[in-house]
Formats: C-alpha cells, sequence, structure tokens
C-alpha cells in the first residue's frame, strides 16, 4: 500500500489504531 499524500495516509493509519485500541 502506497500513499502519494502523507496526510491522507497517516489518517488511515490513526483510523487503524483507533479500531485496535477502541
Amino acid at each position: 500500500m502506497i500513499s502519494s499524500n502523507r496526510e491522507e495516509a497517516f489518517d488511515v493509519y490513526a483510523n487503524v489504531m483507533a479500531a485496535i485500541l477502541y
């Protein structure tokens, strides 16, 4: 998975972490 938009990639990563933690 490669994203040219670092902000978008970070948003997705944050959503995944939130799903795991909560």
